[in-house]
This record gives C-alpha cells, structure tokens and sequence, in this order.
C-alpha cells in the first residue's frame, strides 16, 4: 500500500477545544471506486476532501475501516486510526464552483450510510509523500 496524489507535510492540530481530535481524513483507492460504481460515474477525489488517499492495490472497499484503533505509519509520520468519517453535505459541494450535486451525497449514503473513510490524528512526525509506504502497526 502506498500514498497516492500529492506530497503532504502534516500539520499538528491545534490543542485547543476547538480543533478536531482526529483531523485527518483517510480513503483509500478501492473505496473510492466503489462510490463512483454507486454515482454512475468518475468522482473528482478533490469532491471527497479527503487529506490523504492511499493505493490499495489488492484490498476490497472499505479496507480502511479495518484499521480502527490502530496504529500506521506513513512516511514519517505515525497516524493512529480513531474513528470513521462522517460526511456532511461538503462532497455534494464543488471544490471549485458554486455547483452542488445530490448525487454524490446519495452515492455516500448508499455506499455506507454516509461513512466514508476514516479519521486519523497524528502521533509523531508530519511528513507524507506520494509512494510512500503504509504500514500498519499494531
């Protein structure tokens, strides 16, 4: 497994009440192409906000799932895996534009009941780069 789309440097989230315990947003390749099976179409992974989308090469939707409560590493960054992701009316918003699309939003709904990927937070470190490895810990 490996980190695709573009280099990221990981910023730490603010400790305040305010800041999101776990900000960063996960999904991985195979869930995406399953929610473009339910759309009807390509999906933009921009539309999807998410942070990090990771390559998967032999695993089946949803994979991500599998790795609440633990731990992975990423670059030099150790993530711990802290819940699933929520979405919100965001993904039926363009990233760019002011176009909506319901049909996004429906498509999550339909893939998983609007849980889509899942929520990390940063342990230690905060480099990521397209190719690197994704380990998982514990």
């Amino acid at each position: 497994a490996r980190v695709a789309g573009h280099d990221r440097k990981n910023q730490r989230p603010r400790r305040d009440a305010q800041s999101d315990p776990a900000p960063i947003h996960m999904l991985s390749v195979p869930t995406m192409r399953f929610l473009e099976t339910q759309y009807g179409g390509p999906l933009e992974p921009l539309r999807l906000r998410a942070n990090l989308i990771l390559d998967l090469p032999d695993a089946r939707a949803f994979e991500e799932d599998r790795w609440l409560g633990k731990k992975i590493w990423i670059g030099d960054a150790l993530l711990e895996i802290v819940k699933q992701c929520e979405y919100c009316i965001v993904p039926s918003l363009d990233a760019e534009t002011p176009e909506r699309s319901s049909g996004i939003l429906n498509a999550i709904l339909r893939g998983r009941g609007g849980l889509v990927g899942v929520n990390a937070r940063t342990l230690t470190g905060n480099r990521l780069r397209v190719g690197d490895p994704v380990a998982i810990v514990d």
